[in-house]
């Protein structure tokens, strides 16, 4: 059974993920070739970059509020 801090943390995993792709994506955007549509890259990246940290956040919150 997985445990509240387990659940975090894997959260954690996919929101740095995701902001790793995301900022890595942005920078070969604009600085090298452009390979994505800016419509397909926001909402590919950068959208679900941010829901993964409102939830995450949301997530930390709650944790220190249980304690």
């Amino acid at each position: 059974m997985r445990t509240m801090k387990e659940g975090v943390d894997d959260w954690l995993l996919a929101t740095m993920i995701m902001f790793t792709l995301s900022f890595l994506t942005f920078i070969t955007q604009r600085f090298f070739v452009r390979v994505f549509d800016p419509v397909f890259e926001t909402c590919v990246f950068y959208i679900p970059t941010t829901v993964l940290f409102l939830i995450y956040v949301r997530l930390r919150l709650k944790k220190k509020t249980t304690r």
